[in-house]
């Protein structure tokens, strides 16, 4: 993990931001968390390597269904900082950070751990971590 951390952390933001697929460019895992970045475009963090990669908010990362239509969203905290996005055809969801929502600013690498509570919501309601492979299709 320490070399992965150490290419994302190098790697061209050029590269990243021309990136098409839902798959981490650096390690290859699906992401469980988004930000959100105000009128920049939405960003995945890879929890594995902390890459930050530009993201396509109309389509499914994880079965690629497209239209933001088979989206639900689920808001946590009195500010809306947190979110939580699923896609109704497969049940699979992603976490969001709001950073211009947050009180104040988080560490960089601790955006899973501070979504904790996102993943308990997520699973009381039958969804199923994107990243989570041993989750069956």
């Amino acid at each position: 993990q320490p070399s992965m951390f150490a290419l994302a952390s190098c790697s061209d933001r050029r590269y990243l931001d021309a990136w098409e697929l839902t798959a981490c460019p650096i390690c290859g895992r699906l992401p469980s968390v988004a930000l959100k970045t105000g009128s920049e475009a939405w960003r995945f963090r890879c929890t594995y390597c902390q890459a930050e990669y530009r993201m396509d908010i109309n389509k499914c990362p994880h079965c690629g269904s497209e239209g933001f239509d088979n989206k639900e969203f689920l808001l946590v905290g009195e500010n809306q900082e947190l979110e939580v996005a699923y896609c109704q055809e497969c049940s699979h969801y992603f976490k969001i950070i709001n950073k211009t929502k947050l009180k104040q600013p988080l560490p960089e690498g601790y955006e899973d751990l501070y979504t904790e509570v996102l993943d308990d919501l997520a699973r009381e309601r039958g969804l199923l971590r994107i990243d989570d492979e041993t989750a069956e299709d």
